[in-house]
């Protein structure tokens, strides 16, 4: 299995909050900052290229490494609390990413809700 996480940082600040792109807890990238623009905006979108070239290039290489096996999954997460701020338009990145490197099974593992409140009193 290949797992990639996602994690928001700076959260607190929309002009300096980015996703931070794990890959089986060894490959770290950094998607670029801000709110995600990566659609309108041609500057960002050849940011995001960059970076997920990069990604691009270590799922490839491990997905080589067990010679293209169609058995092996991938995996998405993104874990709490820092997952569940994770823009959209990145988790959607890197789903892209997998499949144009050629593998098809993918799975999600995303943010669970938060309790109730009448839950929390029980």
């Amino acid at each position: 299995m290949i797992k990639i996480k996602l994690f928001r940082k700076n959260r607190e600040s929309p002009t300096t909050a980015y996703t931070l792109v794990k890959i089986d807890g060894i490959h770290r990238f950094r998607l670029p900052a801000g709110p995600w623009r990566a659609a309108e905006d041609p500057t960002c979108l050849a940011a995001y290229d960059v970076v997920m070239a990069n990604v691009r290039r270590v799922i490839e290489a491990k997905w080589r490494a067990v010679d293209h096996d169609p058995r092996i999954r991938a995996e998405i997460v993104t874990p709490a609390p820092y997952g569940m701020t994770v823009p959209h338009g990145d988790v959607l990145l890197v789903l892209d990413t997998l499949t144009a490197a050629g593998l098809t099974n993918v799975s999600f593992e995303g943010t669970p809700p938060p309790l109730s409140r009448d839950r929390v009193r029980e």
